[in-house]
């Protein structure tokens, strides 16, 4: 319904906005065949958030290849099994995964606008996945096993906690750098993303201000 509401804001009450339903780079068949690929990315950048980019290029269906196509939706059916069997077990963990990909819905493309593929659509979606992974590791610390001792678990559990807010503030401080200036911004993207015309556009308009 929010997401209802937004785009009818967007493209009926604002329709001075840059973006535009005419303004899509592709079309909707062309999007079907994308986003499978698109949300095997976003999940990968939520779990190693490396060769972040300001602006990611996503062309044509024309130069899908079928491999990372074919990775893509057997990985969308694997977490369709999982969501079937995990709801017998805890139904926190199925509402996690459900709540990434329903806030993932208003910007898959069904209705094409420009941006097929953007980080900042992750920042609801990633409230998710944080779940989920503690979750998971809440899960660990109550494993009942005759290998491993309840205190040796929660140790585990909280070394990796550490672990991993540590690399996620290491490469937040990173990547903050590369939001310096425009410069940095689009010298950054056009580096992980060398196709994107945006990017190339954008830093040649810094160029041009510096004369």
């Amino acid at each position: 319904l929010i997401g209802g509401g937004y785009i009818f804001l967007r493209f009926v009450i604002f329709k001075n906005v840059n973006e535009n339903l005419n303004s899509a780079q592709n079309s909707m068949t062309d999007n079907l065949l994308i986003m499978p690929s698109v949300i095997a990315s976003y999940i990968k950048l939520l779990i190693t958030p490396v060769f972040l980019s300001a602006d990611h290029y996503v062309s044509g269906s024309s130069s899908i290849h079928i491999i990372p196509l074919a990775l893509s939706i057997v990985l969308l059916i694997l977490i369709i099994l999982f969501l079937v069997k995990i709801q017998k077990y805890s139904r926190l963990m199925l509402f996690s995964v459900i709540w990434f990909f329903v806030s993932l819905l208003p910007v898959c493309n069904f209705m094409p606008v420009v941006n097929v593929m953007a980080e900042r659509y992750l920042y609801i979606p990633a409230i998710g996945f944080c779940l989920a992974l503690a979750l998971i590791l809440n899960g660990v610390i109550k494993i009942q096993t005759n290998y491993f001792k309840p205190d040796f678990l929660r140790m585990a559990a909280a070394i990796c906690i550490i672990f991993i807010i540590s690399i996620y503030s290491l490469l937040t401080i990173s990547r903050n750098m590369d939001w310096k200036d425009n410069y940095t911004l689009w010298s950054s993207a056009l580096i992980h993303s060398s196709d994107s015309p945006r990017a190339r556009n954008m830093l040649g308009n810094v160029y041009k201000e510096k004369g």
